[in-house]
């Protein structure tokens, strides 16, 4: 019994003198850890940012030419509403609930 009260102020004392040494170099391991922040930041901007694939100038869509390609496909989306109407039947309309 006595190994095991003599293990356990041991390990106090240990456990105790780790909590002391954390505490008076709290600061400094906490600019390591700012610092460490700062490091893997300016890593992933480098690679993300500076070394992404910059855009091809072929590849870039002008807004006039996207605005007209969206006309030109509402247009014949259009014409086609228009076609179909003009195919419809009015004076018969069809029978929603017995199509035959």
């Amino acid at each position: 019994m006595n190994f095991l009260k003599q293990d356990t102020r041991q390990l106090g004392k240990k456990l105790i003198s780790t909590l002391w040494f954390l505490g008076e170099h709290a600061f400094v391991a906490t600019l390591f850890f700012v610092l460490g922040a700062g490091v893997i930041a300016a890593l992933l901007f480098w690679q993300y940012v500076i070394f992404s694939p910059q855009a091809e100038k072929d590849g870039v869509v002008s807004e006039f030419e996207f605005r007209e390609e969206i006309f030109n496909a509402l247009l014949f989306q259009l014409e086609q509403e228009a076609a179909s109407v003009e195919g419809a039947n009015l004076l018969n309309p069809r029978d929603l609930f017995n199509p035959s």
